[in-house]
């Protein structure tokens, strides 16, 4: 009777752990002490393309990429991974139709109480659309500096409080600073010494915060001293907060 109940218990346990690594959200890949595949869910059957039984019984290289760098980097990380028992990186691996995904691997070694390795556990993300718009993102950032950059007018960014973050190359001209000069240095750097022209340009702050822009004719100082006349278009940007 007890070695019935043990036994039961066992097959619950053993149905318990088959049921959450076929149903969490990353893919999962058990493989033997020799590196080759005895197990994996419905995750990564999604992320490859690959049916199980194309999977169970082959070696875990069947997903690495005839990419060298690639190649390289699994030998590296496979190395640290005898070494510490654990590792985590991230790479491309080879699915349906030599379809490569970009991923996040997490992979630990089991072992025996005698301290034998004899399985390997892969837990594996998909990360080729988190990849897609940092790269999307990483575009039109650097799409929007070139923007900035080549506006014949001179375009300054501050942050809150009117610190310089940022300044293109026709507001270096028009000023005569060198970007070094300027960055986080505080805005009113270019404000002349006048009372007048002072409580004018407070004036438009103030307006800008009240209606999110202004516009206003100033007079401002070169680096060298000199008074110039400009046109100021100054605006607000705000975050989804507000």
């Amino acid at each position: 009777t007890e070695r019935k109940k043990t036994e039961r218990e066992l097959k619950e346990a053993k149905e318990f752990l088959e049921k959450v690594i076929e149903n969490t959200g990353d893919g999962i890949k058990i493989t033997d002490s020799s590196g080759n595949i005895i197990g994996v869910n419905n995750a990564l059957e999604k992320i490859t393309g690959l049916k199980k039984e194309e999977l169970i019984g082959e070696h875990a290289s069947i997903l690495i990429s005839e990419d060298k760098e690639i190649r390289k980097r699994f030998r590296e990380k496979t190395t640290e991974l005898f070494e510490k028992g654990y590792t985590s990186f991230e790479s491309a691996i080879k699915g349906k139709d030599d379809k490569y995904v970009e991923v996040d691997f997490n992979t630990a070694l089991i072992k025996d109480e005698k301290g034998d390795c004899i399985a390997g556990v892969s837990i594996i993300r998909d990360v080729s659309e988190q990849k897609k718009a940092e790269k999307e993102i990483r575009e039109g950032k650097e799409f929007l500096e070139s923007v900035i950059e080549s506006s014949r007018d001179g375009i300054v960014i501050t942050d809150e409080k009117g610190y310089i973050l940022l300044c293109n190359a026709a507001m270096l001209e028009i000023s005569g600073f060198k970007r070094e000069d300027i960055i986080r240095e505080h805005a009113s750097i270019f404000t002349i010494d006048d009372k007048e022209m002072r409580n004018m340009i407070l004036g438009k702050t103030a307006e800008m915060f009240e209606k999110g822009f202004s516009f206003y004719e100033a007079k401002q100082k070169t680096k060298d001293g000199k008074i110039i006349d400009v046109e100021c278009n100054t605006s607000l940007i705000k975050d989804d907060k507000g």
